[in-house]
C-alpha cells in the first residue's frame, strides 16, 4: 500500500510481490502476478505486464516489459520495449 501512496499503480495488488529491497518509480504500473525480487530498481513511468518476474534488475524510465517475461541481473535502458515471454539472465 505504501508504494501505491507514492504513485505506483497495481492491478490486483494482492497478487503482486515486491521485495523489501526493491524500489519502483512514480507513475509505474504493475499488472497482476508480477514479482519484483532481490534488489531490483524500476524507473518511473514503466509498465510491467502480467506475470513478469524480475530479480536483481535495473530498469530505466519509460520501459515496457511484456507479459510472462523472466529476467535476472539485467540492466534495461530507458525507453526499452521488451516483448512477451522474454528470458534474459546476466551473462547471456
Amino acid at each position: 500500500i505504501e508504494m501505491m501512496q507514492q504513485g505506483v499503480s497495481m492491478h490486483n495488488p494482492e497478487t503482486v510481490i515486491v521485495s523489501a529491497s526493491s524500489t519502483i518509480g512514480r507513475d509505474s504500473l504493475l499488472m497482476a502476478g508480477v514479482q519484483i525480487l532481490g534488489s531490483s530498481r524500476i524507473g518511473e513511468s514503466c509498465r510491467i505486464e502480467t506475470g513478469v518476474i524480475l530479480k536483481d534488475c535495473a530498469v530505466g524510465d519509460n520501459v515496457v516489459i511484456g507479459p510472462y517475461s523472466c529476467m535476472e541481473g539485467c540492466t534495461i535502458p530507458n525507453g526499452t520495449v521488451v516483448g512477451p515471454y522474454c528470458r534474459e539472465y546476466a551473462g547471456n
